[in-house]
């Protein structure tokens, strides 16, 4: 018999990908706000999350559950309500989960929660580890209260993992389309001067990190979930003209002007995060795409 996965956020980017991933692998449940349903081979519950409700039969033995739940960062502009939102969304449903597991007949062995690399705010040209400290700003705040939600839960599995997830690249939504499109009308455009570290990882490989974190039994805590390299924003942009559009021309996109435009939602864009994934060298995680160009290439291939 399959075991079991509980997916929370299964709708998103990751979740969609992993759940496509694993479902040939896994029995795969995901906890969604619309009707309790099978499709695909997947099962729907139906949770509501100012409810705290959620149909689950209690009965049901998960061997994991992964909480990849948030409303989007940069779906609209941060004011105070909407910040609201993006923090209530991602400690909600940890609660909501540690409600439903307490309900379960028979505890989850695992449990992997999302976080972010914006935990550790901008920190410029140092090097960051796990270890590192959260620093200032909406982002490294949503972050804490995020991961405090998750811990939470760590008393009600046998082992707990929190994923600092760096920036997803896929072709189907996130940062990459909205860096490509303007490539492709024939800017390629950077912010600030460019400098900025973004820590970036292939969809792919964020989606084999959790598996890795859901089958290792040696694996727990904390760890970055980002590629070997993070670059800095320029490159990035010369390699998105390279791969997508040599015909661009690279542009700076003025660090005032985003300020003006965007508040505090800036800092998404301006943050220079130069993360390590130290604790999965070695072998403990084999990535399949190490760095940005052929990451790139991949995508642009397989468009996923």
């Amino acid at each position: 018999m399959k075991k079991r996965i509980l997916i929370a956020g299964g709708s998103g980017l990751i979740g969609l990908r992993l759940s496509s991933l694993l479902k040939h692998q896994y029995d795969i449940h995901i906890l969604t706000r619309g009707a309790s349903r099978l499709e695909d081979q997947i099962h729907y519950h139906q949770w509501n999350l100012h409810k705290s409700s959620f149909d689950v039969d209690p009965s049901l033995s998960f061997y994991a559950v992964v909480n990849l739940t948030g409303a989007g960062i940069a779906d609209k502009r941060w004011t105070e309500e909407r910040k609201k939102v993006l923090i209530d969304s991602r400690v909600n449903s940890a609660k909501v989960i540690a409600k439903l597991i307490d309900a379960l007949e028979q505890k989850p062995a695992v449990y992997v929660g999302a976080s972010a690399i914006g935990y550790y705010g901008h920190r410029g040209d140092e090097w960051i580890y796990e270890d590192g400290q959260a620093n200032s700003g909406f982002l490294s705040e949503c972050c804490v209260q995020w991961e405090e939600a998750h811990q939470a839960l760590s008393n009600q599995v046998n082992r707990f993992s929190i994923l600092r997830i760096g920036i997803v690249l896929s072709m189907l939504d996130g940062a990459l389309p909205k860096l490509i499109s303007p490539a492709k009308l024939g800017g390629s455009g950077y912010f600030g001067d460019g400098q900025a570290f973004y820590p970036w990882i292939h969809i792919d490989d964020v989606c084999g990190m959790i598996l890795k974190l859901i089958e290792d039994d040696s694996l727990n805590g904390v760890f970055n979930g980002t590629s070997l390299e993070p670059v800095r924003l320029k490159d990035m942009a010369k390699l998105i003209k390279k791969v997508f559009a040599p015909y661009a021309i690279v542009l700076p996109i003025p660090a005032l002007g985003l300020k003006l435009l965007m508040g505090d939602m800036s800092e998404m864009l301006l943050n220079s995060t130069r993360v390590s994934s130290k604790r999965w060298n070695n072998g403990v995680f084999p990535y399949k795409y190490p760095d940005l160009e052929h990451a790139l290439l991949d995508l642009k291939e397989r468009k996923v």
